[in-house]
């Protein structure tokens, strides 16, 4: 279980994204964060794991959260890709040599396994990182809006990933899109603008609600429809503390 005890968060001493939010969530369970621009999808993902720390209220997490899937702002770009992968696996109780092994049997790194993270073509990093989120061993995997990344050639690869370890823990995937939810979860947290947030054990229900939401902020005059930081935000951002990534391993 995961609690929320009065948690808000403002960006930059701006109106709150997340406004006084108490509720119970599931760690080991499937479930979507079901939410459209401005409600504070990736906000959520980044307070669960710890990257960062409420405006007020606290987390209770009586389950070991990973830090956001795919996340590389704590890899130290001068060292090795070996010395990286080895010293997340030391952080988060994993043995070395086989996070190692599990990241080169996913990826072929064509010899850059000794290189210096910096050596690495900008597009294979956000994979080492995701191969990395999938190597360790946590109770709930954290996704914000995708699973993996890459072309849809390697989307099987994400996917039999995903349901490997989503068979023994949980995993927590925010998402604005309904076909994903039903692809990857079995419930849902609905976050909605001006209204508290709520949780259903019915998939079929959450998505109604989300739908009906949407359609309503759709019919209202005037209705900007720009998009969010929450949601213009990668779990790559620079806004993320990288010094408070290795909380979520507390």
């Amino acid at each position: 279980m995961i609690r929320l005890d009065n948690i808000s968060y403002a960006y930059f001493r701006g109106e709150n994204v997340i406004d006084q939010v108490s509720i119970d969530l599931p760690s080991h369970s499937r479930m979507a964060v079901l939410g459209g621009p401005e409600s504070g999808k990736t906000t959520l993902i980044g307070l669960l794991s710890g990257v960062i720390d409420p405006t007020r209220g606290r987390i209770e997490r009586f389950a070991h959260l990973s830090f956001p899937a795919g996340y590389n702002r704590a890899f130290r770009f001068a060292n090795t890709v070996r010395q990286n992968l080895a010293f997340a696996a030391q952080l988060y109780g994993a043995d070395p040599a086989e996070v190692v092994d599990f990241v080169c049997g996913i990826i072929d790194l064509n010899g850059r396994i000794d290189r210096p993270m910096r050596e690495l073509p900008v597009g294979m990093r956000p994979v080492v990182a995701f191969a990395l989120t999938y190597a360790l061993p946590f109770d709930t995997y954290l996704f914000d809006n995708i699973i993996g990344p890459g072309d849809p050639a390697t989307r099987d690869l994400w996917r039999q990933l995903f349901e490997a370890r989503t068979a023994t823990a949980g995993a927590i995937v925010a998402t604005r899109q309904p076909r994903v939810a039903e692809a990857y979860c079995d419930c849902a947290l609905v976050l909605r603008r001006d209204s508290p947030p709520v949780f259903f054990e019915n998939l079929r229900e959450a998505i109604a609600l989300f739908e009906d939401d949407a359609a309503a902020q759709r019919q209202q005059p005037g209705e900007e429809q720009n998009q969010a930081v929450s949601d213009a935000q990668s779990p790559n951002d620079d806004s993320f503390d990288t010094q408070t990534v290795a909380r979520a391993a507390e």
